[in-house]
């Protein structure tokens, strides 16, 4: 892991989107931990502006008071009300491939026809600041990043989650040849998200096998919904929150009940803000109901939390997840967990000191080996503007997971080039 040692970004400390947006995000929040060392490797064993920035152009051409006046307007809408079932009902979508030089969509899963698997699947999860200016200059610089992580990582699958994603981002995500080359891509453009100013993405090791749509049927699914083996379930939220789902087969007869069962994943990016009544516990309500379908034997939920209140420590237990970094012995207030709070200016670390805002939960048969954090003093190093500034404000996870009595099903023609 990286070591980071903590001083002031070299850009000057201004009133920005950044810190006006931080400013409302933590509003009330409780101090966690003003202190700041370098961070250490962690465990081993919506729409707020639909003219949020596309391309080079980003909300800070906005002036602060419209910036004020925006956020004032969506804190004085009402908040949302968790309601019953039938509102948070999944929205099936395709899925992407490369192949012969463009970009397919995928909207019929195919029942998997392999005897390869894998005990074992990695993931990362890493939020990209959407509001600070020089986006395409950071997005570069982190997939720059994940190209040379991801190179050097055993052999395992891996998925990866994106929280804060643009248009733009979007674009340079599926421009990019190591992704083409491995990685199955949810989406290519913001179609399938509820907010069109940012949202979330998946990319999938196209040697794992997605599930066929027989294989999402469970007790309370929507098989009208089934068409597809990525789907997103809305949120009860002010800026437009969903899951995005997306269900791996498991191989057959590797433990009791698995016949046309699988390893969920949901990526994530709960509700920003301090809110009353809370709006995150009924997000993650959400989730864990559709986590906790009869035809789900492992699953996986990661991305942005947001977790900046006490509460926030108790929402992933109380709907049946594990919360990765605490299972392999962290602890609550460790520095060494926190995700957020490093990478921005000190009068800032400051007054809000540190938060574990990014978590990878487990459920079921699933289960943790180790987390770590990524993307700790990634910076922009192209020449021109954005050179030096943080890629983004978050770090990253890397979780590796393991399957008890369970084993995800493989595509035997990628998996051929597999490590032993």
């Amino acid at each position: 892991m990286h070591r980071l040692v903590c001083r002031q970004s070299p850009r000057r400390e201004r009133t920005s989107c950044r810190v006006l947006t931080r400013l409302y995000s933590r509003l009330s929040t409780p101090r966690l931990n003003a202190s700041c060392e370098s961070p250490e490797p962690l465990l081993s064993a919506n729409r707020t502006n639909r003219q949020t920035r596309q391309s080079n152009m980003a909300p800070s051409t906005l002036t602060p008071e419209q910036l004020q006046a925006m956020l004032a307007a969506q804190l004085a809408m009402p908040h949302p009300v968790s309601g019953s079932d039938d509102q948070y009902q999944p929205k099936a979508q395709p899925y992407h491939v490369f192949e012969d030089g463009k970009w397919l969509a995928v909207t019929e899963t195919k029942e998997p026809q392999s005897s390869a698997v894998s005990k074992t699947v990695t993931l990362l999860t890493w939020n990209i600041d959407f509001l600070v200016p020089h986006g395409d200059a950071r997005m570069r610089a982190a997939l720059a990043y994940l190209s040379s992580l991801v190179s050097n990582l055993p052999n395992d699958p891996l998925v990866i989650f994106f929280q804060e994603m643009t248009r733009s981002d979007l674009s340079l995500i599926s421009s990019a040849r190591w992704i083409q080359d491995r990685f199955y891509v949810t989406d290519l453009d913001t179609s399938n998200w509820i907010s069109d100013g940012y949202g979330t993405t998946t990319l999938i090791d196209r040697r794992l096998c997605l599930a066929s749509p027989p294989a999402r049927g469970g007790s309370g699914d929507n098989s009208a919904a089934s068409s597809s083996a990525v789907f997103r379930v809305p949120f009860p939220s002010r800026f437009q929150r969903d899951g995005l789902f997306a269900d791996l087969a498991l191989a057959a007869g590797t433990g009791a009940g698995t016949e046309g069962c699988v390893l969920r994943l949901c990526n994530v990016h709960l509700e920003s803000l301090v809110a009353n009544p809370p709006v995150r516990p009924a997000q993650m309500r959400v989730a864990g109901k559709w986590l906790a379908k009869d035809n789900v034997e492992a699953g996986l939920l990661a991305g942005d939390c947001n977790a900046i209140e006490p509460f926030d420590a108790t929402i992933g237990p109380e709907n049946g997840l594990r919360d990765t970094y605490l299972e392999l012995g962290g602890k609550e207030s460790d520095e060494d967990g926190m995700t957020w709070g490093v990478q921005v200016p000190d009068w800032m670390r400051e007054k809000f000191g540190l938060s574990r805002m990014d978590r990878v939960f487990c459920k079921g048969k699933a289960k943790p080996i180790s987390l770590e954090r990524i993307g700790v003093g990634v910076k922009v190093e192209e020449e021109g503007e954005g050179q030096g500034e943080w890629v983004t404000d978050h770090f990253g996870l890397k979780a590796k997971v393991e399957l008890v009595d369970v084993e995800l099903l493989l595509n035997e023609t990628a998996a051929s080039g597999m490590k032993p």
